[in-house]
């Protein structure tokens, strides 16, 4: 097992973030508010940790989890690859957070969202290729024309095959509708062949887990219970 050790103590904000499921600037300001306790005390930007620390937010505490492996959402912005190599790719994003790991189904190099990135190979294999539901706003270069939208609202094909949407809705110039599937440029590829143009496309979520609290270019480590969900979609028992 690829088991990920924690090195104690660490600074409050850092804690959060590995174990509360915030980014940085989060737990930033839920230190300045007041509502992060270290053994009762109130905590301050810069309080180190022990490994037996008691930390409580808002009262509930916060407790260390050891994971066999690491999971992050980051919230990718426009411009940014999904490579390893090339120029402004994600994992300049991550930084050292990104060692080891792989991403889980590719956003090109305009679309903006939910990116989920883990050191479990298995698991991003499996998940690429599940029917793990994505959920994407595409903002068009114009309304959808009304033959379009009865389209959509039924099966459209993409080279002769089903595309796999299980919800749509539409507003003006803006639809939001959910996928099954992590086809090639598959959204931007649909609209075309409707006859209009995604002018930009956002994915909210990427099996039931949001970027909706990341700002553009934030990551968090995922929740145990996000973590349960991925393995779900994957088709694996949970620990």
């Amino acid at each position: 097992m690829n088991e990920v050790e924690y090195k104690f103590p660490m600074r409050i904000n850092k804690y959060l973030q590995l174990f509360a499921g915030l980014s940085r600037r989060q737990a930033d300001r839920l230190i300045n508010a007041g509502r992060v306790t270290i053994n009762g005390k109130i905590a301050r930007l810069g309080k180190l940790v022990g490994k037996n620390s008691i930390v409580r937010l808002d009262g509930k505490r916060v407790k260390p989890v050891k994971p066999y492996f690491r999971y992050i959402i980051l919230n990718k912005p426009e411009g940014y690859i999904c490579s390893r190599s090339g120029e402004r790719t994600v994992f300049e994003l991550l930084g050292k957070a990104g060692d080891g790991l792989f991403y889980v189904g590719r956003l090109d190099v305009a679309t903006t969202g939910a990116l989920i990135l883990t050191d479990d190979g298995a698991l991003a294999n499996l998940l690429a290729r599940s029917s793990a539901p994505r959920v994407y706003e595409a903002k068009l270069n114009e309304p959808l024309p009304k033959d379009a939208q009865e389209l959509l609202a039924q099966t459209p094909y993409l080279d002769g095959k089903p595309v796999k949407i299980s919800h749509v809705k539409i507003r003006g110039d803006k639809v939001e509708l959910t996928l099954h599937e992590g086809r090639w440029r598959e959204v931007r590829r649909l609209f075309a062949a409707l006859g209009v143009k995604v002018v930009s496309l956002h994915r909210k979520s990427f099996a039931g887990i949001s970027v909706d609290n990341l700002k553009i270019g934030e990551f968090r480590n995922l929740l145990p219970k996000e973590i349960a969900l991925l393995r779900k979609y994957a088709g694996l028992k949970n620990r």
